[in-house]
């Protein structure tokens, strides 16, 4: 549970086309309320919560810190990190294998299968990250 957990979640949601939701959670941890980022973003509200919930989970118990860890990431994931899943109207396509998914499995099989570039992905941006802030 640390600053490396809160960035191979951020990284996975980007890896997977997510972007609207990691926008969503940038926008709440700016202090938008949920209700005005899901007429914008057409992101439930619900699902914003729960996104922060599970960052706090993976921060370690510290809420604050947690949220702050991902306001200074979430933008460099967003600028650097290139989505390797298409996604079409019915199915989501793995760039890396090929292969079909389910919207609802592809983050599922990103973790499973290519956690190797996930790590990859993660360290480069946790180097952008220290190279931007020192």
């Amino acid at each position: 549970m640390s600053f490396m957990d809160i960035a191979r979640f951020l990284v996975v949601k980007k890896l997977c086309s997510c972007d609207k939701q990691l926008e969503a959670i940038y926008r709440y941890i700016k202090g938008e309320s949920p209700s005005t980022i899901e007429k914008e973003l057409k992101v439930d509200r619900k699902l914003v919560k729960a996104l922060i919930y599970r960052i706090y989970e993976l921060g370690g118990s510290n809420y604050q810190l947690s949220l702050q860890h991902a306001r200074d990431i979430i933008p460099i994931i967003i600028k650097y990190v290139e989505p390797i899943v298409a996604q079409n109207w019915d199915k989501a396509v793995c760039k890396l294998c090929k292969n079909e998914y389910e919207h609802l499995y592809i983050q599922f099989h990103m973790r499973r299968n290519h956690m190797d570039y996930v790590d990859y992905e993660v360290k480069r941006v946790l180097r952008l990250y220290r190279l931007e802030n020192g």
